[in-house]
């Protein structure tokens, strides 16, 4: 269920944004808007009038002693970046960064015409004197750039031009220090137009720089609230307003924050100055809780200068400080346990409770260390004397127990929690409380005691409103309903869920948007609602195609209005061999508000300037075309990496690859090793994709992969499994070793899914999940629950991992087949994609009608009970 954080309740309206900055992205949530809510609404407007008003914002504890579970929570379900490019809180907001706008179901949306389109044509090829001016500035001849800057303003016939000529201008005049003359071409350059926000932001600096700070602070006022630039405006009217000791001022600016989509450094910022707030306004305890949060979030000077106002209050960090900073620390770096280790010991006295506890914590990191940890724990309990400590404590052994497959020791232990902290109270309480009751309902279910499950989400969701991770418990609790038949009550919880929480993501990488609404539609389905359930997954599929339930809700679509679902699909894009290099000449950049000032800036030549900008709007929920503008404008600029990176985290709120960006696309789905990959697929009968997706989630091409489990090579094979499939198939094996060369490894990878496929009859979901945690794993589930619909199946799927490796690996298949239309592997019974489970199971690792070979058939151990 993971970290789970609760309301601070706090009377300071300030505390609170403070404390909504280090929660999940919900702020502003009324705002939020399904493209499909207007059709939901048709069918069932009295479930929706049940709930619609009051929705909880979400309230993360960052300014308690640890209370920053949220930060660290979401930091951990984040992508990890290839190219440390953005930060690791992502958006998912695919079609503009802010409040999106309801819109039409996909099959009734018209084409693009050119009028929706932006010209990405240079201005030095279509403005008569810009290409003059651009090497008049480029050259650093001030003079020219000045008067024919002036004939460009005077005789331009288009706004962009005027305002590239006044944009060059100004530059041109800073960069000769001209302060006062540069203001006035900002001046101009701020009244309208693609640029104006850019000049505001200048305008602010040159007002500090002759210390006119009125007129700093109402230029970062004027700065529109969609923005990129808006919220670091706030932070910097708050802190001069501070200085000033306009005390209303700065706490209004502070509200007005998008908290949500701050960095970590600015997060921090955002504690410091709420700290600085609160201690002039008296409140010395709120000050020092908000100053401990921007210390805890370790985000360099900023969170060394909250512990510079903690030393000032005589509230210097504690040990148990400390070590909470440690263990948040490293539920997003899991892989510096040594280092954490020994920087625990350096803050706690050898032998103490303290000690223990945070090394049995950081044991429970280890798969292979948990057994001790549990020993540690039990220790720190003995030894701990303050009761939060202990609970904690309490609460980490009752995690460990459950990760080590004792559920009933580990619910024993958790229900004394209830105990420990009665009596007590305050944000750092409701946060362990609310993650307590998170952990207890998959520990019930794990148990089979679904009435005790729901129960404690219900404990949850009623006694903790504000707590982080509320997504997870309102889904589990609609998914319970669900799939006990009650799908009116379950659709209430799922249109709840995109509403509230509807921007993030969940842990298998999937939008929660995406996820709430394709159920929505099932929910709708199975009541008999065919028609708004229609209209919902073809908002589902228009909106994120190339993932998991966009994919899904075409093939319901496509099951039920075939032609329905080829129009709302489109054509593929050409082979790949016919596609040229990605152009900006040819990428088609739908006109958007946030894309305004990034496009101006590439016709003027300014890439490096658009690309800092995009880079900056990744943040905010990048438009789709800006992820590929902005991967198109490093290509251009050889930085391959760095484009590989953008459209490998990115692609998944893009739109369907069309010719423009295939080629794009291609970079993050390549044909790599295609001769020995295409000789293997075609040899065992396996199609191109399905083995393409499985080699790219496995290896990520590497051929030298080996993993901690001892599995070899592009597609991760054991050296027993691959000797079993050699065998069976007369394939030369030369031992583990041979499995590092791709030809190898991909004929008997090939080979394996070939079986696996014969196995559970040609269902691609259940191949996918018998190669993550084995097959005869994957037949025993199927076998408890046979006429479930794969779905349904696939959520049901007890390990989390295997669960986000099926809709991984069914999302890359479908893009590779879609990418590679000369591999005619389209259509869906080719993936495979079968709406419900096989009935039974077909011949498996089988020879000439020999008993099966059952040894070490899993390509990794399977994962411990979570």
């Amino acid at each position: 269920m993971g970290e789970v954080a609760a309301s601070c309740q706090l009377g300071s309206p300030l505390v609170v944004i403070f404390f909504l900055s280090f929660g999940a992205p919900r702020f502003r949530i009324a705002q939020m808007r399904c493209p499909c809510t207007h059709l939901i609404a048709v069918a069932v407007i009295p479930l929706i009038a049940r709930f619609s008003s009051g929705f909880a914002m979400a309230v993360g504890l960052a300014c308690a002693v640890g209370g920053l579970s949220t930060v660290f929570a979401s930091l951990a379900r984040a992508d990890e970046g290839l190219d440390g490019s953005v930060a690791a809180e992502e958006v998912c907001d695919p079609t503009a960064p802010v409040a999106a706008t309801p819109q039409a179901p996909a099959h009734a949306k018209p084409l693009a015409t050119t009028d929706d389109l932006y010209s990405l044509t240079p201005l030095a090829r279509d403005t008569p004197g810009y290409a003059a001016v651009f090497e008049a500035w480029r050259q650093r001849k001030w003079e020219l750039l000045s008067r024919l800057s002036a004939d460009l303003v005077e005789n331009a016939n288009r706004i962009q031009a005027k305002q590239a000529a006044q944009l060059l201008m100004a530059l041109g005049l800073e960069a000769q220090k001209r302060w006062s003359d540069a203001d006035r071409a900002w001046q101009a350059l701020a009244q309208e137009g693609p640029l104006a926000q850019r000049a505001r932001r200048h305008l602010a600096e040159l007002a500090l720089r002759r210390a006119d700070e009125q007129e700093a602070l109402a230029q970062w006022a004027a700065i529109a609230p969609w923005h990129v630039g808006r919220d670091e405006a706030l932070l910097k009217m708050a802190a001069l307003e501070l200085k000033r000791n306009a005390i209303g001022p700065a706490r209004d600016a502070l509200e007005r924050i998008d908290s949500t989509r701050l960095a970590m450094d600015r997060k921090a910022t955002l504690g410091l100055l709420a700290g600085q707030l609160a201690q002039r306004g008296g409140r010395s305890d709120e000050a020092k809780r908000l100053f401990l949060g921007a210390w805890l979030l370790d985000a360099g000077t900023q969170s060394e200068a909250a512990a510079a106002q903690l030393l000032a209050l005589d509230a210097a960090p504690s040990a148990a400080d400390r070590i909470e900073r440690i263990l948040r620390r490293t539920e997003v770096k899991r892989g510096q346990l040594q280092a954490w280790l020994s920087e625990a010991d350096s803050a706690t006295d050898d032998g103490s409770g303290l000690r223990l506890y945070a090394r049995g914590v950081l044991g429970t990191r280890d798969k292979k260390a948990r057994q001790a940890a549990v020993a540690l724990l039990r220790k720190a309990i003995e030894k701990l004397d303050d009761p939060l400590l202990k609970a904690r404590a309490t609460y980490a052994l009752g995690d460990a127990l459950g990760k080590t497959g004792d559920d009933k020791l580990a619910i024993a232990q958790l229900d004394t929690i209830t105990t420990l902290l009665s009596g007590h109270s305050g944000p750092a309480v409701a946060e362990l409380q609310a993650r307590t009751l998170a952990r207890l309902h998959r520990l019930y279910s794990n148990v089979d005691s679904p009435q005790l499950a729901a129960q404690a989400l219900k404990r949850l969701l009623d006694n903790h409103p504000d707590a982080a991770g509320r997504e997870l418990a309102l889904w589990a609790l609609g998914w319970q309903l669900f799939v006990g038949g009650d799908h009116t009550k379950a659709l209430e919880l799922f249109i709840k869920l995109e509403r509230e929480h509807g921007n993030q993501w969940t842990g298998a990488r999937q939008p929660w948007r995406a996820k709430a609404m394709y159920w929505q539609a099932r929910c709708l389905q199975l009541m008999g609602q065919l028609e708004p359930a229609l209209e919902v997954w073809a908002s589902v599929a228009n909106t994120w195609p190339q993932t998991y339930y966009g994919i899904l809700a075409l093939d319901r679509i496509g099951a039920i209005d075939g032609e329905r679902a080829l129009r709302l699909q489109g054509p593929p894009p050409s082979h790949a061999a016919d596609v040229p290099p990605p152009s900006l000449d040819r990428l088609r950049v739908g006109r958007q508000q946030a894309l305004d000032e990034a496009v101006l800036l590439v016709q003027m030549g300014l890439h490096s300037e658009a690309r800092s900008l995009l880079r900056e709007q990744l943040n905010r929920g990048l438009p789709r075309d800006g992820v590929h503008l902005l991967a198109v404008l490093y290509e251009l600029q050889g930085n391959r990496p760095m484009a590989y990176g953008v459209m490998e985290r990115h692609t998944r709120r893009a739109a369907r690859p069309d010719d423009s960006t295939a080629q794009m696309w291609r970079q993050s789905f390549p044909r790599a090793f295609f001769e020995d990959a295409d000789a293997a697929a075609q040899g065992a009968g396996v199609a191109r994709s399905l083995l393409y997706a499985v080699m790219r989630h496995e290896s990520s091409f590497v051929p030298t992969t080996v993993s901690k489990a001892g599995a070899y090579g592009l597609v991760q094979l054991l050296s027993p499994v691959a000797k079993n499939i050699a065998d069976l198939h007369d394939t030369p094996y030369a031992g583990a070793a041979s499995l590092l060369r791709p030809k190898v490894n991909l004929t008997l990878g090939a080979q394996y899914l070939s079986q696996m496929l014969s196995f559970y009859k040609g269902n691609l979901q259940l191949v996918a999940a018998a190669y993550n945690a084995g097959p005869y794993a994957v037949r025993d589930w199927v076998s408890k629950h046979p006429q479930l619909p794969t779905d349904i199946f696939v959520e049901n799927i007890p390990y989390p991992a295997t669960r986000a490796y099926v809709m991984q690996v069914t999302a890359s298949a479908q893009t590779y087949a879609w990418l590679y239309p000369e591999w005619a592997e389209m259509r869906r019974d080719g993936l495979s994609r079968a709406p419900q489970l096989p009935r039974g199971f077909g011949p498996f690792m089988q020879k000439n009608g020999a008993v099966p070979v059952h040894t070490a058939l899993a390509c990794r151990p399977p994962p411990l009970t979570q």
